[in-house]
């Protein structure tokens, strides 16, 4: 949102979902072992906004968010994620020349 409040002319798209109240068929049936209640509740409401938007959920820890926030911005060369090992290509530095 941050990004929209910029000088500019964009457009978003808001989809408005009715309010998603937790009751005991939900609770009961959709626990898994050792959930809490709100567990449940917040597991239920991330699938029906990843439904409605069509966008994937993407099971990581906020750890691994930072780290990949971390390596998109630059901050660190080698990212590993998943078994994964992902390394930022070599930066090629301009070769400044002096004027005299």
């Amino acid at each position: 949102m941050l990004t929209y409040s910029l000088p500019g002319i964009y457009t978003c798209e808001v989809l408005a979902l009715p309010p998603f109240k937790p009751n005991a068929y939900l609770l009961e049936h959709h626990r898994k072992e050792g959930q809490s209640d709100w567990e449940v509740f917040a597991t239920a409401v991330r699938e029906v906004m990843s439904r409605e938007s069509g966008l994937p959920t993407i099971d990581c820890d906020v750890r691994d968010k930072v780290d990949y926030k971390k390596f998109l911005t630059g901050k660190i060369d080698k990212l590993e994620f998943k078994g994964k090992t992902f390394e930022a290509p070599p930066m090629r530095k301009k070769k400044v020349q002096k004027t005299e």
